[in-house]
């Protein structure tokens, strides 16, 4: 009896890597090269790839900025919310890790889901910038929301928030 052993040469092929949300990214190549044409050439391979993927970066960064600009936080973070793009989200929040101080209870409300879906993502730095910002919010609105939830007695603005303190300490 005759055994044979397949052996695998590594291919040389771009091929883009899916992620489990079926984005394309690129891919590692092989960077060997015989001299410098051929360098330029593989550098180029993925150049409109990574062109477009930036422009439609910026596109979302900028309409993000535009809210900003205009001081309507909450429109900011709701217009977050509505992109598909979890690189852009964790961006937007990872800059917002910086100024926790102008949040306020309103905005931990809008932010709970982002930042759920966030932690669900496959992504080392998106579940990071996720957990800091939870970090941040529980750690400032905690206390408010347990003590609101367990008062005793008529508190008028307390029973204003009453339905935002549910929906914070459910998630």
């Amino acid at each position: 009896m005759v055994s044979c052993t397949i052996i695998h040469e590594p291919t040389t092929i771009p091929m883009p890597v899916t992620v489990p949300d079926h984005k394309p990214q690129a891919s590692r190549r092989d960077l060997t090269v015989k001299n410098d044409d051929d360098l330029a050439e593989v550098l180029m391979l993925d150049h409109n790839f990574i062109l477009s993927t930036l422009r439609s970066r910026l596109t979302k960064l900028q309409v993000i900025q535009h809210f900003w600009d205009q001081n309507d936080t909450r429109g900011g973070i709701n217009a977050l919310q509505k992109l598909p793009d979890h690189d852009v989200q964790a961006d937007v929040i990872s800059v917002m890790l910086g100024n926790t101080e102008s949040l306020t209870l309103d905005h931990f409300s809008c932010l709970l889901p982002l930042l759920s879906r966030l932690l669900d993502s496959q992504t080392e730095r998106h579940i990071h910038v996720s957990l800091n910002m939870l970090l941040k919010l529980v750690a400032a609105f905690g206390p408010v929301i347990n003590s609101t939830i367990s008062a005793v007695g008529v508190d008028l603005h307390a029973q204003k928030r009453y339905p935002v303190f549910i929906f914070c300490s459910s998630i």
